[in-house]
């Protein structure tokens, strides 16, 4: 049911208002059909296109890969110097402590004076500085390590 008002007015003719109606029945039925026709000519394109970025995506994972292998031989390699190194600090504290274990000792029997002995402190401090500073880096190198190869190293207490 359909309803209408109109009114309508001019300067010379007064306001006319007509109201009328209907009633009427309607139906609509739709359907769409989408045929693709570049797809179904096009299809070797695309199986070339997927095979090109299937051999793209290997490539790229191949790259990262040997990108990663460099890197945990440079954490390995750097692991091993820095154990070396830490061989040698502890050898270093260990000959500082009895260097100044003596000159404390000759200092309580008054042979050294205590400018001698605050030097002998001063290399142990650094020996074992030098020590804790090497040990440090081993440690963190380990756990780079660790993390890339998701292989435990470390002991966890």
């Amino acid at each position: 049911m359909f309803g209408t008002d109109v009114s309508y007015s001019d300067v010379y003719v007064p306001v006319i208002s007509s109201y009328s109606t209907s009633a009427q029945s309607s139906y609509t039925i739709g359907a769409a059909v989408n045929i693709p026709i570049d797809e179904i000519f096009d299809y070797t394109g695309r199986v070339r296109r997927q095979r090109l970025l299937l051999r793209v995506a290997k490539l790229e994972r191949e790259a990262k890969f040997e990108e990663i292998q460099r890197e945990i031989i440079q954490l390995y390699t750097t692991a091993l110097a820095q154990l070396n190194v830490l061989k040698l600090r502890v050898e270093s504290v260990i000959l500082s402590g009895v260097q100044y274990d003596i000159a404390e000792k000759d200092f309580a029997n008054g042979v050294l004076d205590s400018s001698s002995l605050s030097m002998e402190k001063e290399r142990q401090s650094q020996a074992l500085e030098r020590f804790e500073n090497t040990k440090f880096e081993l440690t963190k190198s380990l756990m780079i390590l660790e993390i890339i190869t998701r292989t435990p190293i470390l002991k966890k207490n």
